[in-house]
């Protein structure tokens, strides 16, 4: 038997993790879930509140459900985290900023990609893309932005 979480949620919400490994023991999951929180460090750093102990009894595998956690954010994230209790096996990976060297050899690889020949533009590429400071997300949306603006042009 294979877990159909669309027929649990529409028969049953689970009020907690306990109450979902009750209806859905582990060996009816036929693969891992992975549960990715984005801007931690906004949460309360509180290890009493509901959203740490949920968090906690997940990072803990205290059900035994096969599911693993990854928490994402900025700034104090790590100590927002060991705040609420999630203290052993933390894996810290810091992605921190590009470099002004890794931002030109990515506008260059990216403009190669797409066969677009900046030419006398790259002045002003440049421009755009330091506006993003070297944080991931901003280079992304930095592109994003000079590809709609190229597809306007054509």
């Amino acid at each position: 038997m294979s877990l159909d979480l669309k027929t649990l949620i529409t028969s049953h919400v689970p009020t907690d993790i306990s109450d979902l490994a009750t209806k859905c023991p582990s060996e009816n999951w036929t693969s891992v879930v992975i549960l990715a929180v984005d801007e931690i460090q906004r949460l309360p750093p509180d290890k009493d509140r509901y959203h740490a102990i949920l968090l906690r009894n997940i990072h803990d595998a205290s059900t035994g459900l096969p599911i693993t956690l990854v928490l994402a954010g900025l700034g104090d994230t790590q100590s927002v985290i060991r705040s609420m209790g999630l203290t052993h096996g933390l894996s810290p990976y810091s992605l921190g900023c590009f470099s002004v060297e890794e931002r030109h050899e990515l506008t260059e690889k990216w403009c190669d990609h797409f066969h677009i020949n900046i030419g006398l533009c790259r002045s002003q590429v440049d421009a755009l893309m330091a506006k993003a400071d070297g944080w991931l997300r901003h280079v992304h949306w930095a592109q994003q932005a000079l590809a709609e603006a190229l597809l306007v042009k054509t």
